[in-house]
């Protein structure tokens, strides 16, 4: 299983873990509320959630291994932001 970027994540976590789901919901709320005419203030906060998402991946990833198997019965849960680049890689199977 691929994910791309935080609102996957977010997708993926928010009915499970509401520590995560709160301040990364709340920041993937307020993205979808700038209007599409203020982009430099809705690439800032998309950028907000970006770095999130990264940092609690790369934290937290390995501890949640048995939670992320509980999602996807894939082998292999691949974490990437911007769809193309690198976060972590957590073999589940």
């Amino acid at each position: 299983m691929n994910i791309g970027n935080y609102q996957s994540f977010y997708n993926l976590v928010k009915d499970d873990l509401p520590v995560i789901a709160g301040p990364m919901g709340d920041c993937i709320r307020n993205v979808a509320s700038i209007c599409n005419c203020k982009k430099e203030q809705k690439q800032k906060k998309s950028n907000e959630c970006n770095i999130m998402y990264i940092d609690f991946v790369k934290k937290n990833g390995e501890a949640l291994k048995e939670y992320f198997a509980t999602k996807t019965s894939d082998a292999e849960l691949l974490f990437n932001h911007d769809t193309h680049h690198y976060v972590l890689r957590l073999q589940l199977r």
